[in-house]
């Protein structure tokens, strides 16, 4: 498609950045004045010399983490994006792209390491150092509706098969790979 494009990412600092590609099959930045050797470097501070192709927005206009942040996704059916950090006061946060919505600020003691979002179960996983992992109810962030506990170590990912509704997790060790029916433990919380 010749639409609209965005890439999210999270900095060191704790910001959420977003790059709206404005015409992406002509290019995602203005071509450079004079020929350069190697590859094309934008500054952010040279962003608006390429406002043409590419719009930058930074997400809560500073810092959305305490902490630097892990991971960041976009959920085009709700407009919503999720980051998180290693952060106790705001491990993950969940805020509207539009800023027309609720933020939903989410605190786990050691922080968030990684998260995956499944639409069809309404559900949040989050892993972290503690090694646990939590589901959560994308608009409740007092606290998880579960906790799952197994591994002996941090938790590196999780991700939740759509197809089948299983939970994988992943710890640092690579020796523990935990597989929950995600689904069902969703229907006996909620």
């Amino acid at each position: 498609s010749s639409g609209i494009n965005a890439e999210y990412g999270g900095d060191d600092s704790g910001a959420v950045h977003i790059f709206t590609f404005l015409q992406p099959l002509k290019g995602l930045f203005e071509a450079p004045s004079k020929k350069q050797d190697g590859y094309l470097k934008i500054y952010f501070k040279d962003l608006a010399d390429h406002s043409q192709r590419v719009h930058y927005t930074l997400c809560m206009g500073g810092a959305v983490h305490t902490d630097w942040v892990r991971k960041v996704i976009y959920i085009p059916q709700t407009d919503y994006i999720i980051s998180c950090s290693s952060s106790s006061d705001n491990s993950m946060v969940l805020q509207d792209r539009s800023k027309k919505k609720k933020t939903y600020v989410y605190k786990v003691r050691k922080g968030v390491n990684c998260f995956d979002f499944n639409k069809t179960l309404n559900v949040i996983a989050t892993g972290s150092t503690d090694h646990h992992v939590r589901l959560w109810n994308p608009y409740v962030e007092s606290k998880p509706t579960a906790i799952l506990k197994g591994h002996q170590t941090s938790i590196l990912d999780v991700v939740i098969n759509d197809s089948t509704g299983q939970l994988f997790s992943y710890n640092s060790e690579f020796r523990d790979t935990l597989i929950e029916e995600c689904g069902s433990v969703v229907d006996h919380v909620y």
